[in-house]
């Protein structure tokens, strides 16, 4: 067995579980709910390879409910076409913030057309971000200019 492996793996989860420790204090003391402080529990509970398989898994996890979600959740046509008036009206002017995706969701007060679970999932996303792209290469120019001066 290669000894040296085994010191790293050694190292780094002491390393790991002395992040967790210091994470799980904070969170006591700002009283954080007992979920986040039952998550950070478990992350100190593991190795180093433990944690980042663990995480992996999670994203794989996250991935797959947001596709399952979206398959079983079709898009409304009506926010769909809310979407599009708003980045309309929006797209007539420009605005050098609006390349931060953002501060481009709160000007078109994407949120409040939404379920909180279509928000949570992210279904309009991919059509927001769409919209995003758009005008920022619509304005191209113009942000190039103001990006220019703090250069």
């Amino acid at each position: 067995m290669d000894w040296e492996i085994v010191e790293d793996e050694a190292s780094r989860t002491a390393l790991h579980r002395a992040r967790c420790e210091k994470q799980l204090k904070l969170l006591r003391v700002k009283h954080a709910p007992q979920i986040l402080i039952e998550v950070e529990e478990k992350k100190l509970a593991m190795t180093y390879t433990e944690h980042k398989n663990w995480c992996k898994r999670q994203e794989i996890d996250h991935g797959n409910e947001h596709r399952a979600y979206a398959k079983n959740n079709p898009m409304n046509e009506e926010v769909v076409s809310e979407l599009f008036k708003r980045y309309d009206k929006m797209s007539e002017t420009y605005d050098s913030v609006l390349d931060s995706s953002i501060r481009f969701n709160m000007e078109l007060e994407s949120r409040e057309l939404m379920s909180e679970a279509d928000w949570y999932y992210g279904l309009y996303e991919p059509l927001i971000d769409s919209l995003q792209d758009q005008y920022v290469a619509k304005y191209k120019d113009k942000f190039e200019e103001d990006y220019s001066r703090y250069q």
